[in-house]
């Protein structure tokens, strides 16, 4: 009798330590209440996503008046520190300082996740590849703030860009295509950067995108937010490469729109800023609610987890 009486109360004892473990997003610890409270309570994370989008979209009507300014030709007291700051086409502003931060967040998030995964000695394989990633984008934060890819950029562009794109245009123009073609333009684009950097971004961002893809696997949620990301990084950087495009063909691109040259090149330069901006939002989000499904399996089951019971309580919690 006083065996069963005390199994009752170790387990009510138990019980009680599993619902005291239990954290919402935002670390604050659940309390019991009622529906119409649970309906009142908005995550500190949903917030701070709320946050990061308006960001954006500030920075974009920041821009597109600084683009009306100019257009127009309006003198204001203090137009022209308005416009530096707010430039998405110049470096080291705020649009830059932003980017950066977000770029940091993604770092702390994936280097958060290592250490977690290591701490509690998950069975999920390759632990390793969080540092990777999360070396890559503290060295895209800091490359955002200290511009050295453009540097590079302007290195490339005087010194070995010159020759190469005389060959290339020479190659196309043998195999039939006009000067004036959209093929030569675009193969001959203005940002070296991205034709020399592309083999090991492409291999790196691929690989880590895989990684992800595959520790996201029973997380559908997380898996739409890295297509998301993966769709947003494309875009932006092909329209990278067409801002670079010399003495470009404006009768295939924007006259067909209705566009001047200038205002479609703003406009790229515009959404290409802003969909990198909102494809590292999605990383930080997916980044963000696995680390939340990790701390909450490590909360429910302290001890080493074996296979894939691991993952299997992330997507539990997920759920």
């Amino acid at each position: 009798m006083d065996n069963a009486s005390g199994n009752t109360s170790s387990n009510s004892e138990g019980l009680q330590l599993q619902q005291s473990c239990e954290y919402s997003f935002d670390g604050v610890r659940n309390e019991p209440a009622s529906p119409m409270k649970a309906q009142r309570h908005i995550s500190l994370m949903r917030v701070v996503t709320i946050g990061m989008i308006a960001a954006i979209c500030f920075l974009g009507v920041c821009h597109a008046i600084n683009y009306y300014i100019t257009d127009c030709e309006i003198v204001i007291p203090g137009g022209g520190y308005f416009h530096r700051f707010f430039d998405l086409n110049q470096e080291q502003n705020i649009p830059a300082w932003y980017a950066s931060i977000l770029w940091f967040m993604v770092f702390q998030l994936s280097a958060l996740n290592f250490a977690l995964e290591w701490r509690i000695k998950s069975a999920a394989p390759h632990r390793w590849v969080w540092l990777f990633f999360a070396l890559l984008f503290l060295a895209a934060s800091a490359d955002e703030v200290a511009t050295i890819h453009e540097h590079v950029g302007s290195f490339l562009q005087d010194f070995v860009v010159p020759n190469m794109r005389s060959a290339i245009a020479s190659f196309f123009i043998r195999q039939g295509y006009g000067a004036e073609s959209f093929v030569v333009h675009f193969s001959t684009s203005r940002s070296p950067w991205i034709l020399f950097y592309a083999p090991f971004l492409l291999a790196a961002g691929g690989f880590c995108w895989l990684f992800l893809w595959r520790r996201f696997a029973l997380h559908r949620s997380l898996r739409i937010l890295m297509l998301a990301a993966a769709a947003c990084y494309l875009v932006a950087e092909s329209f990278d490469f067409i801002q670079g495009m010399r003495s470009p063909p404006v009768t295939l691109i924007p006259s067909p729109l209705g566009l001047t040259w200038p205002f479609f090149l703003d406009l790229t330069v515009m959404v290409e800023e802003l969909l990198e901006d909102l494809g590292t939002i999605c990383i930080i989000l997916a980044l963000a609610k696995y680390l939340q499904t990790t701390v909450r399996a490590a909360l429910r089951r302290p001890v080493e987890i074996e296979g894939d019971a691991f993952q299997k309580a992330d997507a539990v919690s997920d759920s």
